[in-house]
């Protein structure tokens, strides 16, 4: 339901969703109905594993069908509406929302361009994503997205920016309502912190509609010592 004050138009809408096994594979069975019949394409984004202990999944199964996530479309909705969405599994492919994404290298910068907007990922320095451009408007970011480790005494004064490794960034998703763009990067040495001790991961999901979430998280690959 909208209950704001405020008309939403190209507004994103998220629906929890649960499978059984081999059930789903592809976007592209899914078909999303609103309680007035009209129909909407919408894409999975798994769910994040919260045991960071090991790279496993908790969005999908063994043999890749999709488990656990949220379908996200792109909906208007009037002040005070309230819809109800229905999910409709097919047992093939009755759409097609995949997306082909463009990437080009621009200096030493990866750039993917999708939905209007362009995203640059710097991979070699701290800095992560580094600028977005839009319908041919470059916005510089000048405090660029990075990773970095603190000292907890001393926040403020004692950090370092370890992850300058070469990232590992690749398109995991994409589609009609969304992109996933995937970087990786492991730490360099750090006070008493060994390099490779810490494996960093951002997902930037960019939605049509200019929306971009940007999921972070980082975990120890080796025991670490407290000292």
């Amino acid at each position: 339901k909208n209950s704001s004050s405020i008309k939403l138009s190209n507004s994103l809408v998220a629906l929890k969703v649960n499978f059984a096994q081999g059930e789903v594979k592809t976007n592209n069975q899914i078909i999303v109905l609103d309680n007035s019949g009209m129909q909407y394409q919408a894409q999975f984004a798994p769910d994040i594993s919260v045991n960071f202990k090991n790279d496993s999944s908790d969005g999908y199964y063994s043999d890749g069908s999709f488990k656990s996530g949220t379908l996200y479309l792109i909906d208007n909705l009037d002040i005070d509406e309230q819809k109800n969405y229905e999910v409709r599994i097919y047992d093939s492919a009755v759409s097609n929302i995949e997306k082909e994404v463009e990437k080009s290298l621009v200096g030493n910068r990866d750039v993917y361009a999708a939905y209007g907007y362009k995203l640059y990922f710097e991979k070699t320095q701290g800095e992560v994503l580094t600028a977005i451009e839009l319908n041919g408007k470059y916005i510089d970011l000048v405090q660029s997205i990075r990773h970095t480790v603190a000292n907890s005494s001393d926040p403020s004064t004692n950090q370092g920016d370890i992850f300058r490794g070469v990232k590992d960034i690749v398109l995991a998703r994409a589609g009609h309502v969304f992109i996933d763009i995937e970087s990786t990067v492991f730490n360099s040495n750090f006070q008493t912190l060994a390099a490779n001790s810490l494996k960093a991961k951002f997902i930037f999901r960019l939605f049509r509609n200019g929306l971009l979430k940007i999921i972070n998280y980082t975990k120890a690959i080796d025991e670490i010592s407290g000292k």
